[in-house]
């Protein structure tokens, strides 16, 4: 996962966006047109930069001539998350860290206070 701030890009006859950092470092990165809509992004007009990306790389299999899919692979990075803002951004990302945080804390503080021998297996198997 890679966090990266978008400089450039355009849409793709499908819909779907081009995206690019400032040094174009990372080459192309995919972002799905859903995701550009969901910011009301529609057309390269629409786009504003800078904009924000959580950035996973991802394999995909091949098509042939006849659209076919193939067991040749390729990988491309591709945007999980897009924002708007840096502010929106690092919200999503703190709360993402303090979610993922507080569950810890809630798993510790259950497995401290159960008595796993008092259980039946029942309600272990339930807990499980």
């Amino acid at each position: 996962m890679k966090e990266l701030v978008i400089t450039g890009g355009n849409f793709s006859p499908n819909g779907n966006f081009n995206a690019y950092t400032l040094l174009g470092a990372e080459g192309r990165i995919h972002v799905n047109a859903n995701q550009m809509s969901a910011l009301g992004w529609t057309k390269n007009e629409d786009v504003k930069f800078p904009f924000f990306a959580i950035v996973i790389e991802r394999e995909f299999n091949k098509r042939d001539v006849n659209g076919e899919l193939t067991t040749e692979t390729f990988k491309r990075l591709q945007a999980s998350s897009i924002f708007s803002t840096e502010v929106n951004a690092l919200r999503a990302i703190r709360s993402s860290v303090t979610f993922s945080k507080n569950i810890e804390s809630v798993i510790s503080k259950a497995q401290a206070t159960i008595d796993i021998d008092a259980l039946d297996e029942v309600t272990l198997n339930a807990l499980v």
